[in-house]
């Protein structure tokens, strides 16, 4: 079984905060959704990629991303 952690990372100033977890991509989506609805922040596009480090959304803050790491549980 795998979930997905869900980060809010600034990687200029080196931060990191785990915000939620979510057992499938699409939950994990939702959790960063409602993130930005709680910080009433309105996204003016969003830019996925993936890496060795998991997968990075972007929503246009220019120095703020979520980042989805899976891990086997």
């Amino acid at each position: 079984m795998n979930i997905y952690k869900i980060y809010f990372t600034n990687p200029s100033r080196q931060t990191s905060r785990e915000i939620g977890k979510g057992r499938t991509l699409n939950q994990a989506r939702k959790i960063i959704s409602r993130f930005l609805d709680n910080h009433n922040y309105k996204s003016p596009y969003q830019r996925m990629w993936e890496d060795e480090n998991g997968i990075w959304i972007d929503v246009g803050s220019w120095s703020e991303y979520f980042n989805i790491k899976e891990e086997v549980i």
